[in-house]
């Protein structure tokens, strides 16, 4: 990433939720482990059944996530800027669940897991701030599944 390009994408991520206990410092120090992906409308991000465990957070446009279950698609959730995805693959090894693809043009900033276990090698504190991010994001949607589940029954 270029100078001017990593700046204008730290000031972005600053302002996302996710990242409203991390210091400037913490930020740039995650980027320079991420790298951009872009997206364009009605192309796949990842499908289900990838095994792939990159953690994906959304920058720009939307992405809709979707489940293929006999005997159709349902949409799992749809996700915008500051919103997490895959990572559920990012933290236990196993394929996607479902795949994601975005209905516009759209951005993610890519954290690998081998860039991540660097990161928790060289930055542990760091890396174990994001990995509580992750981890409470996991369990907001899980809460809101569990709720969703309940209501349809």
């Amino acid at each position: 990433m270029e100078k001017t390009e990593l700046d204008s994408l730290k000031e972005q991520v600053m302002k996302m939720e996710i990242f409203e206990n991390f210091s400037e410092e913490e930020v740039t120090t995650l980027l320079g482990e991420m790298t951009i992906q872009k997206v364009l409308a009605e192309e796949d991000l990842f499908l289900q059944g990838d095994k792939v465990r990159d953690l994906h957070i959304v920058t720009k446009g939307h992405f809709i996530v979707k489940r293929h279950a006999f005997p159709e698609e349902q949409v799992v959730i749809e996700l915008e800027a500051g919103e997490l995805l895959g990572e559920k693959s990012f933290i236990d090894g196993d394929s996607r669940s479902s795949a994601a693809f975005a209905k516009k043009d759209s951005e993610t900033i890519l954290l690998s897991r081998e860039k991540f276990d660097l990161l928790y090698q060289n930055h542990p504190e760091l890396a174990y701030k994001f990995l509580m991010v992750i981890t409470l994001k996991l369990s907001h949607r899980l809460r809101e599944m569990t709720f969703r589940y309940v209501e349809i029954r």
